[in-house]
């Protein structure tokens, strides 16, 4: 078959994955070709050989492609953890059930309250704006309110669009808990004991190492999936990308507090798990550097066993309060800090 041919079959497959069923015996013994068909759609390794069908790489591009497609997969590789678990989370946890019984995997449920935060850069003009409009304003349970103020002239975008600083979304590590339709499973949250931990290395911010038998991870900024810079931890300029540092130098900023409760997400894990090897690395925002408080924090990552376990953040939540605020940010030779000025305000 011609290369201009294999390329054919492999949009058909993408449309339709029995347009592999009559194909050629030696091309469903092609590995590299079958590699090329799980990519596109995992469903055909159905109709590879049986010699692919026990190739881990092959399997494991077709789990990763699609779940589901680990019914098709060797015995062998369905008592495989790696394979597992890329299909458990790939497709939610549905795939589980075609897992050997000696890797039951269960779906696990992210829930509680937390919510979506938002901050980002307005210029002086915009401030003066808000300002104007509180000056006025009807009180609203102890916070101003103003209609018209977003998507407006002087302010173009919705809310959640002004976020060049940070945007976060998850759960908060003060209101979660996780839970699970596994009847052997016992719920999760604040109280519960001996789980793993981590610690931030704001030093090496490549770092990711496993200790005491993988049940603490030391890592660096760039394996926290903080979504912000690593000077709103330190307050230090150079800790700061130059765009956030332009953004910071107009001295205003404004933010948005959703505070949600409900379903966040998912992943799975063992059914045997270890807590002590389950670390919950959690993410949090300051507008100082030795700010205590656990508000403006989500679950970042999950890794179990030394290895990052894959959340899927679908989010079914319920807004139980909104609000906005200003911050005055001050950017010095050394340092930057910033003045979270009280003035918080609801909108329609």
């Amino acid at each position: 078959m011609s290369t201009a041919e294999e390329k054919k079959l492999l949009a058909a497959i993408d449309e339709d994955v029995s347009a592999l069923e009559g194909a050629d015996p030696s091309l469903k013994k092609n590995k590299k070709f079958i590699l090329a068909a799980v990519q596109v759609n995992g469903y055909a390794l159905e109709y590879a050989d049986q010699s692919l069908k026990k190739d881990k790489e092959v399997v494991l591009a077709a789990v990763k492609e699609n779940g589901n497609a680990l019914e098709y997969a060797d015995q062998s590789l369905k008592k495989d953890k790696e394979v597992v678990l890329a299909a458990g989370q790939e497709d939610g946890g549905d795939a589980l059930e075609y897992a050997d019984k000696s890797l039951h995997m269960i779906k696990i449920n992210i829930k509680g309250q937390g919510g979506e935060f938002t901050l980002g850069g307005v210029n002086e003009k915009q401030i003066n704006f808000i300002y104007d409009k509180l000056q006025n304003a009807d009180d609203n349970h102890g916070r101003k309110h103003l209609d018209d103020v977003f998507e407006t002239d002087e302010l173009s975008k919705p809310w959640n669009e002004i976020d060049q600083i940070t945007h976060m979304f998850g759960v908060n590590p003060d209101n979660f808990f996780l839970d699970s339709d596994d009847k052997n499973f016992v719920n999760i949250d604040i109280k519960t004991k001996g789980l793993g931990a981590f610690e931030i290395d704001y030093e090496n911010d490549d770092r990711l190492e496993f200790v005491d038998d993988n049940k603490k991870v030391i890592l660096g900024w760039n394996n926290l999936n903080s979504n912000f810079d690593k000077g709103f931890h330190t307050f230090k300029m150079k800790d700061f990308s130059k765009k956030t540092l332009e953004i910071l130098k107009e001295g205003g900023l404004l933010g948005t507090d959703s505070i949600e409760n409900g379903y966040f997400g998912e992943f799975s894990l063992p059914g045997d798990f270890d807590k002590s090897k389950l670390i919950l690395v959690w993410s949090k925002f300051k507008f100082e550097e030795y700010e205590v408080n656990q508000s403006n924090t989500i679950l970042s990552k999950i890794f179990y066993d030394g290895e990052e376990v894959e959340m899927v953040m679908t989010g079914d939540t319920i807004t139980k309060d909104k609000y906005h605020f200003i911050v005055e940010s001050n950017v010095n030779k050394d340092e930057v800090s910033l003045d979270y000025t009280g003035d918080e305000f609801t909108s329609s």
